[in-house]
């Protein structure tokens, strides 16, 4: 049985990419570059740059799931850990997109 806490982490944690995807193509578009190397390397095909993410998504969200599931430790705090570094490029993204 999955942990309520873990799904509802897993689909901040999905929410908050996916607004990250966005505010990057749009930055891309409007003149900005991406600090990630390994994400730069697939903005020349905004298809590619999505299944790439689409698929980081995937990884990130399903280990929020099972770290949810782990007894001990060094798991209990995963889940909250990748969210919240997950919001901090959309927080920065949003605010070179505004100006700050």
């Amino acid at each position: 049985m999955l942990d309520i806490r873990g799904i509802k982490y897993a689909l901040a944690f999905v929410l908050l990419s996916g607004i990250d995807a966005f505010t990057t193509l749009f930055g891309i578009k409007h003149g900005f570059s991406e600090a990630n190397p390994v994400l730069r390397a697939g903005l020349a095909d905004p298809t590619t740059f999505l299944a790439r993410y689409a698929a980081y998504t995937l990884i990130g969200a399903s280990l929020i799931l099972v770290s949810f599931n782990l007894k001990g430790k060094p798991f209990r705090h995963l889940g909250r850990l990748m969210v919240v570094l997950k919001a901090l490029p959309v927080l920065s993204n949003t605010l070179l997109l505004v100006g700050l």
